[in-house]
């Protein structure tokens, strides 16, 4: 992992996290703001437009569809996340089903452009998936709780887990980039 590609990986971490929280705490309607942010910083960066619809595509799939399961819930205060079925849904459900539809659509659209990638997966293929997978599980698990810290209604809930949550959360990001650098 070079330099570049670390600071990329951390990007996308982040922005996927952010653009979650965002679906999450104020709904579907942050999603093209998030989708225009992450198209432009591609196209600035250099990422070939192709590539750069593609990735802000999947990215505003993701925070839909994980907004969609943590806000169409029976429990009107699902979004507290301050019971064990709350953390639940969140860390096993909506989390884990972004990520998935993460892997999915960039599958997909690899197999769109190289017809030759077809099933089944190469090993190279299956530990990218896993990685894209992992990674994005992580960035929403670790960042949208940290952004939900700031952006969660009722504000009073959520201030005083700045200091439970945000920032211990933070911490660990913190002392993981040297093992992933």
């Amino acid at each position: 992992v070079t330099g570049a590609s670390l600071a990329i990986f951390l990007a996308a971490l982040i922005v996927l996290g952010v653009a979650v929280a965002a679906a999450m705490s104020r709904g579907r309607w942050t999603v093209p703001a998030a989708l225009a942010g992450v198209l432009a910083a591609d196209l600035l960066a250099g990422v070939a437009a192709p590539a750069a619809l593609i990735g802000a595509g999947v990215l505003g799939l993701q925070a839909t569809l994980a907004g969609w399961l943590m806000r169409h819930a029976q429990d009107a205060d699902l979004l507290q996340l301050d019971t064990a079925p709350r953390l639940r849904r969140f860390a096993l459900v909506a989390a884990p089903a972004a990520a998935l539809l993460g892997v999915v659509a960039v599958l997909l659209a690899q197999w769109g452009m190289d017809a030759a990638s077809a099933l089944p997966l190469s090993r190279p293929q299956l530990a990218a998936a896993v990685g894209r997978f992992v990674a994005d599980a992580a960035g929403i698990l670790v960042i949208a709780p940290v952004l939900l810290c700031w952006l969660a209604r009722p504000q009073g809930a959520w201030r005083e887990r700045r200091r439970l949550v945000a920032l211990p959360l933070l911490a660990v990001v913190v002392l993981l980039l040297p093992g992933v650098d």
